[in-house]
């Protein structure tokens, strides 16, 4: 049992190392070396199968295709169907790269599907620990508040200027 747990903080450390070198490298816009830590990665999560399907369609000189791109994202859901970025990141790539709007759509709308679940917790969380701390009482005070919060008017002004530019 020990060992395990060992090996465990042994594969998290190594894991925390990785991710910090990933972000330096990204932060530098150095894509090719943060495919070339990756193509060593045997078990990727759906994180690290993400960041190297965006890193391939921003470095400039790679081995990797378009279907390595897919192929990528495909997987980081296949791991885990809820986690967000991988289904924006296909929705972008149908919509940019293989100009395939039906497939961008689909990948989009189960990416507001996903977030719209998140959101969901988030409001009932938020609610019950108010609700124990009598620091909020009416639900639809809590309701528009938040939606007041989740975007300010700058983010929503954008939106809306973006919206009428595609319409």
């Amino acid at each position: 049992m020990k060992v395990t747990k060992i090996e465990d903080h042994r594969k998290n450390k190594l894991m925390k190392n990785l991710d910090s070198e990933i972000k330096k490298n990204i932060d530098s816009k150095n894509y090719d070396e943060v495919i070339r830590l990756l193509d060593n990665e045997t078990n990727m999560s759906p994180y690290h199968c993400t960041v190297k399907a965006t890193c391939i369609q921003l470095s400039e000189n790679t081995k990797y295709t378009l279907e390595d791109v897919e192929r990528l994202l495909l997987k980081a859901i296949e791991i885990d169907g809820k986690y967000l970025q991988p289904y924006i990141e296909l929705g972008y790539f149908y919509h940019s790269v293989l100009e395939n709007e039906d497939k961008a759509e689909y990948f989009f709308s189960i990416a507001k599907k996903i977030l719209r679940d998140y959101l969901v917790e988030i409001l009932i969380g938020d609610f019950q620990v108010r609700n124990e701390t009598g620091t909020e009482k009416n639900i639809i005070d809590l309701l528009n508040a938040f939606k007041d919060s989740v975007f300010d008017d700058k983010d929503f002004s954008h939106i809306v200027k973006l919206a009428k530019a595609f319409s």
